[in-house]
């Protein structure tokens, strides 16, 4: 109706991936469990993760593992650093712009 399209949410896929070197992210991997090193993962185009929330938690030690967004639409995240276990992101993408819901990151 009037062009709307709306997602069904049951039908999307949802994948869990461990992370312990540099990555790009596809737009179904949103459960990540970030591993020690130093590294950056590299968010999904915007657009493709509209309407998607990405959980990244630290289960282990690290030296420093940067999130990066990949594109130009960036202007409400840019990135975030994890320094130590525990420390836990949740970002959520509208198609335009990625949104911090929750950064729980060791200063």
């Amino acid at each position: 109706m009037f062009g709307l399209h709306l997602r069904s949410f049951s039908r999307q896929r949802l994948v869990q991936k461990g992370v312990a070197a540099a990555t790009t992210l596809a737009p179904y991997e949103q459960v990540i469990d970030v591993r020690g090193g130093t590294y950056t993962i590299t968010l999904p185009n915007v657009v493709e993760a509209a309407g998607r929330m990405y959980s990244f938690h630290c289960s282990e030690a690290v030296t420093e593992v940067s999130v990066a967004a990949n594109d130009a639409y960036q202007s409400q995240f840019s990135t975030a650093v994890f320094k130590a276990q525990h420390d836990l992101l949740v970002l959520w993408s509208d198609g335009r712009f990625w949104y911090s819901l929750l950064d729980v990151t060791t200063p």
